[in-house]
């Protein structure tokens, strides 16, 4: 009976620990899936996280102020400048925001008193003028990527840098018609053209292979098309006589090659107004879309987006390929509660948010600038300039009622 006895507690201990062993396996197992879930989830927060970077803020001041916000092509270089009138002279300082630090390029190794511009179709290459080593102005181009500047050449020459290496410049008030390369021995013609003695602009696609070039004549105001990849050589666009009805035509090849963005420049009693009569021109299909009065001389990105502020609707936001227009002004959008505050405002400042604005647009359409306003009671106001994602904005201003059917503004005199 003993050993009866014995067995039976044996029997018990052992399902006991049996239990207790399953019964931790189960609490093992149940805490590996908890931890999985947390870092899947965890893994989702992140990706779903919305991407922006915060470039510069700025408080209100009357004396200091930026000027010329602009991106770069693929959004990874902003610009702008910081002017400062509070002394006897204006000061401009240049910065460049890149690889997560702000460069202050007043001096870029042994030129000095530099200032620059940057264009939405620029990669890593800014133009501006310096002062060498020697203490002479210069044309310079500046490699912001590697803070050096490339190319310095004479003090009248508007010097255009391809993506390719090449830079190209015309000469300011020149009137021999071309277009010329700087090279390692100098310098030599890439284009002249006899029909505009005066080039005025050109602007070029991402391969460098289609220039848009206008300027004018001694009767005409004039506009050519120059494909590398034809055979033809420069292919007149458009062309305006010289009166006091209209003046200029000007424009933009997109970064495709595929649109031409151009305008005609009004003039009245010798006195010039705001610009009208703005297109949109398809080289592949040579339907023209008229935007009426009141645009700047803008360009299409290859995902269609025009942003552009007129006096009629304030900021637009147009998409050739949707024909879609978009109007965020016109729909009174209440931004200190809205997604966007709940996004991409920090806590901190969620309480300060008035509104944002696109104040660029990069060059492949892919990413905005924005500028933020913030209004703390009883203190400075101040400004934040933030990179986004486009399509994040654009999906932000749709949960909005920010479509609009745009009608082009006819010209008057007192502009758009």
């Amino acid at each position: 009976m003993k050993k009866y006895y014995a067995l039976v507690s044996i029997l018990v201990f052992t399902g006991l620990l049996m239990i207790g062993c399953s019964s931790n396996d189960a609490t093992e197992d149940t805490q590996e899936n908890i931890e999985e879930n947390n870092r899947e989830t965890s893994s989702q927060s992140i990706e779903n996280k919305p991407d922006f970077t915060e470039i510069h803020e700025l408080e209100q001041d009357r004396d200091i102020s930026r000027e010329l916000m602009s991106i770069n092509y693929d959004g990874s270089i902003v610009f702008f400048n910081l002017e400062d009138t509070s002394g006897d002279d204006k000061i401009k300082t240049p910065y460049f925001y890149y690889d997560e630090e702000l460069i202050d390029a007043s001096s870029v190794g042994d030129f000095t008193e530099c200032r620059f511009r940057l264009y939405e179709s620029d990669t890593t290459n800014a133009t501006g003028k310096c002062k060498d080593p020697d203490g002479t102005r210069v044309a310079v181009v500046y490699d912001v990527a590697n803070n050096t500047i490339t190319h310095a050449t004479d003090n009248d020459r508007i010097l255009y840098p391809l993506n390719d290496g090449r830079v190209l410049f015309t000469i300011e008030y020149g009137h021999d018609g071309t277009i010329y390369e700087l090279t390692e021995n100098g310098t030599e013609p890439f284009i002249e053209i006899d029909d505009i003695p005066s080039i005025l602009d050109i602007s070029y696609d991402q391969d460098a292979e289609v220039f848009f070039i206008d300027g004018a004549n001694d009767d005409y105001w004039n506009a050519y098309v120059y494909d590398t990849t034809s055979e033809e050589g420069p292919v007149l666009f458009r062309e305006v006589a010289d009166d006091d009805e209209a003046t200029t035509v000007e424009g933009n090849i997109s970064p495709d090659g595929k649109y031409i963005f151009y305008r005609y420049r009004g003039i009245t009693s010798g006195k010039h107004y705001n610009y009208n009569e703005h297109y949109i021109y398809n080289r592949e299909t040579e339907e023209e879309i008229g935007l009426g009065q009141g645009f700047s001389l803008n360009f299409v990105r290859p995902n269609g987006w025009v942003i552009d502020d007129v006096r009629k609707y304030g900021q637009v936001i147009y998409n050739v390929h949707t024909d879609k227009w978009l109007a965020p002004e016109e729909a009174d959008i209440n931004f200190t509660d809205s997604t966007y505050a709940n996004q991409y405002i920090s806590e901190e400042d969620k309480e300060h948010f008035r509104g944002t604005t696109v104040a660029a647009i990069s060059g492949d359409g892919e990413t905005v600038l924005l500028l933020d306003s913030f209004y703390p009671l009883g203190e400075d106001k101040y400004t934040k300039l933030k990179t986004m994602a486009t399509d994040d904005y654009i999906n932000f201003l749709e949960e909005n009622d920010v479509e609009i059917d745009f009608e082009p503004s006819p010209f008057d005199e007192k502009g758009a």
